[in-house]
């Protein structure tokens, strides 16, 4: 991209306009076809009315329905696979999350560590009998940590606004449109739920201890720590993972055969 200052913010905003037209024309096209009745009783689920929606219109063809809407999942999953596993990468980097999380593989230089940490949490998930109840308990701890960080960015924009030395600056009504509307999100949710509002926040705040146990605490008894440190060894030989900075160290001395030898214990 020759001049991202200029092309992201024209990319984000017409992207975001073509899906939601789109989405918005697919739940007309509903409406005018299905009556309510037959949506709410479509076990409460997109996936359910598209195919419902299908075999009213579509006739022998009503199989391409859930192609479609796999395809449609895969790119939010693809999507969610990359920013998320990044985020615990770059948490692992900062001692926030258990050190392996941080590695990379040294084939392909991915974070494997992360992405299969996150597939770990997916298939617990799938154990869950009601998946709407889930999506709900994670959509508000989504909304929560989405506010937050829109929130942190306009304040740094606001007390430090040289901090970014690039070019690349978005305009400041985008952040606060979309901090309106995450926010709105979250009060519709509570609002609708407020039982499931209150797990969501137990469950949040059951990582005040975790972290109280992982990075605050300093401290930590011998054993502790030898079976963190043997567990974490034992992880990078399985995965064949390291640090990025040894492997950056490792690339550079295969580089330049006349430098020191790199020790790496």
């Amino acid at each position: 991209m020759k001049n991202p200052a200029r092309t992201l913010p024209i990319v984000i905003v017409l992207s975001m306009t073509i899906v939601t037209f789109i989405y918005l024309l697919v739940n007309v096209a509903y409406l005018a076809v299905l009556s309510p009745f037959e949506i709410l009783s479509s076990e409460k689920s997109s996936a359910a009315i598209a195919v419902t929606f299908a075999s009213r219109c579509m006739g022998v063809m009503t199989w391409v329905m859930p192609l479609f809407v796999g395809a449609s999942v895969f790119g939010s999953i693809n999507s969610e696979v990359l920013s998320l596993s990044r985020l615990c990468f770059t948490a692992g980097e900062r001692g926030h999350m258990p050190i392996i999380l941080s590695m990379i593989s040294v084939n392909n230089l991915t974070p494997i560590p992360s992405v299969l940490a996150m597939i770990l949490v997916s298939i617990l998930f799938q154990f869950h009998e009601d998946v709407f109840i889930l999506i709900q308990l994670t959509g508000l701890a989504f909304t929560v940590v989405s506010a937050i960080a829109v929130c942190s960015l306009l304040y740094i924009r606001r007390t430090n606004p040289t901090l970014n030395k690039s070019r690349f600056k978005l305009p400041i009504y985008l952040p606060i449109v979309y901090l309106v509307g995450i926010i709105s999100i979250g009060v519709f949710s509570v609002y609708d739920s407020p039982k499931n509002a209150l797990l969501s926040v137990g469950l949040m705040a059951l990582g005040i201890p975790v972290y109280i146990f992982g990075v605050a605490w300093k401290r930590k008894p011998t054993f502790i720590k030898s079976g963190m440190y043997r567990t974490t060894v034992w992880l990078q030989k399985v995965l064949n993972v390291v640090q990025q900075e040894v492997y950056a160290d490792c690339v550079e001395v295969k580089s330049h055969p006349t430098s020191p030898v790199l020790a790496i214990d």
